[in-house]
């Protein structure tokens, strides 16, 4: 019974870090590209973000 409720508690806890890490990235994104005469180059260099 404790082992069903923690597996659904880290489903439903992973599935927000996804979503949260997905809007991050989105917003990151949209920052620099509304930055790009600023910066010529990649800010998100080596990132290990796997969908």
């Amino acid at each position: 019974m404790i082992g069903t409720l923690y597996s659904v508690v880290e489903q439903l806890f992973w599935s927000l870090l996804e979503i949260g890490f997905a809007k991050a990235k989105a917003m990151r994104t949209q920052l620099s590209s509304t930055r790009t005469a600023e910066r010529s180059g990649k800010p998100l260099g080596g990132s290990s973000v796997s969908n």
